[in-house]
């Protein structure tokens, strides 16, 4: 989904308990990060974290945002410095992966509710091309016209 198939492996660790957590993300008394990326753009590869106590009452939703916004993150990793990253640059990135997120979540939405749910279009017969668009041979065969 969402072009990562040529990625060589994007693996997801679960957190069950705060003393596991990776160090950046056990800060006592502030917020602590639903999920996080650790990406290795150059090989293809990429962990996302999920801190568990953190979704446990998550929505549906929100569960799939927060998952969708991580994929964002693995997408632009590539365009961060290699000598680190600032307040400012990660503001930057935070914004459009929300963005980007929110969008492919809208887009997903529009399609089914247009296509259906079967993401498995065949390429023969009447259906749709994987793109939505109406094959050469179904174009104006409405009768009704």
């Amino acid at each position: 989904p969402l072009g990562f198939a040529w990625w060589n492996e994007i693996r997801i660790r679960y957190y069950k308990q705060d003393k596991d957590l990776p160090k950046a993300h056990r800060i006592k008394g502030m917020w602590k990060a639903v999920m996080w990326t650790e990406v290795q753009w150059e090989y293809q590869e990429a962990t996302i974290g999920v801190n568990v106590p953190q979704i446990a009452d998550m929505t549906d939703e929100r569960l799939e945002y927060a998952f969708v916004h991580e994929l964002m993150h693995i997408t632009l990793n590539q365009m961060r410095p290699t000598d680190g990253v600032t307040k400012s640059e990660l503001k930057n990135e935070e914004f459009v992966c929300t963005r980007l997120a929110q969008m492919f979540i809208w887009w997903t939405r529009e399609i089914k509710k247009k296509y259906g749910n079967d993401s498995k279009q065949s390429s023969g017969g009447n259906s749709a091309s994987k793109y939505g668009e109406k094959k050469n041979d179904e174009k104006d065969k409405n009768p009704n016209k």
